[in-house]
């Protein structure tokens, strides 16, 4: 599958990394300091020889300001490289933002472990591997790599989490609280590749088009859909930009059909586009300025989910939206 534009999330502060390992002696292990404050973490290359699994990484709360990580590092059996004598040498977490700058105060906190004879470690059970957001100093999107090594050499995961501004950072989301609230309302559209259908919308009217009468409205058109072999984009219309909402509403977990556009959709600005290359999935989310797009009254920008993506026999696609448009 295609790259979309090279994305990365770009987190807008510049801070201090810590590494920490577990080797069975110590908790936490900071390393690699430094005062810069424009850093950005260096992660270290997986071996492609590495006979190690690092799965099933996931991060819930478990308090209000405590945060539990699960998954599991283990030895794969399955690999061309592992010996029957091949161990778990031990297991190491970085915490960076979202995009990879180095973050104050952010640690892993986990309990000793032996990892002497062990071929798999459970996060949670065995590590009891935890954070507190008490320790971060700022709000935004983060991410913890777990690295695990075995036999000397790595292979990693990771997971992002959010430090959510409204929650824990009210005195940053206060000058945005005061703005007026633009309410956004949803509306649902069926695109498809298959003969007839519609296959494109101009989403300032939301008028639909179908192969017909697509070129003769090329000028209105915003998103036309596109296939493949299994992959569906969009092309952008005249006009048009795209980048990934970033608040990670998913295919099941999206706003309210009317929600204040101010505090339910994000993303960053410099990241927008005139091109999307990417296959799309369900869950994927972007947000949309069309040629209309007005920042004072938020006319012409939009949230577009994809909730379904389905091939028709082996020729067509479809893919079913809901969509966030000024009320």
């Amino acid at each position: 599958m295609k790259n979309l534009f090279n994305y990365k999330w770009i987190f807008g502060v510049a801070l201090l990394a810590l590494l920490v390992g577990c080797d069975g002696k110590k908790g936490t292990e900071p390393s690699g300091s430094s005062s810069s404050s424009q850093e950005i973490v260096v992660i270290p290359d997986p071996d492609p020889t590495a006979a190690v699994l690092v799965e099933n990484l996931s991060i819930s709360p478990v308090s209000f300001d405590t945060l539990a990580l699960t998954g599991s590092v283990s030895v794969d059996f399955d690999s061309e490289y592992a010996t029957d004598t091949l161990y778990l040498d031990s297991v190491k977490f970085i915490v960076t933002t979202a995009d990879g700058f180095a973050v104050p105060g952010a640690e892993v906190i986990f309990s000793p472990f032996d990892f002497t004879g062990k071929t798999s470690v459970d996060l949670s059970s065995n590590l009891k591997a935890r954070l507190d957001l008490q320790a971060f100093e700022v709000c935004g999107d983060f991410k913890v790599i777990v690295l695990g090594y075995a036999g000397g050499k790595m292979n990693e995961g990771s997971v992002t989490f959010t430090k959510a501004k409204d929650t824990y950072c009210p005195e940053l989301s206060s000058s945005s609280a005061e703005e007026p609230q633009v309410m956004f309302k949803k509306f649902d559209v069926l695109l498809s590749t298959a003969t007839n259908a519609e296959v494109a919308i101009d989403l300032d009217s939301k008028q639909t088009y179908n192969v017909g009468n697509a070129a003769s409205n090329a000028g209105t058109i915003d998103l036309t859909l596109r296939r493949q072999d299994s992959d569906a984009w969009f092309t952008l219309g005249s006009g048009a930009q795209i980048t990934y909402e970033t608040s990670g509403y998913d295919g099941i977990n999206y706003p309210a059909d009317v929600t204040p556009f101010n505090s339910s959709f994000s993303f960053k600005e410099s990241d927008f586009s005139t091109v999307m290359e990417e296959g799309m999935d369900k869950g994927s989310m972007y947000i949309v300025k069309t040629s209309q797009f007005d920042d004072a009254t938020k006319a012409g920008i939009f949230a577009v989910l994809v909730t379904k993506v389905t091939m028709i026999g082996t020729n067509s696609i479809s893919v079913e939206l809901l969509i966030w448009g000024k009320e």
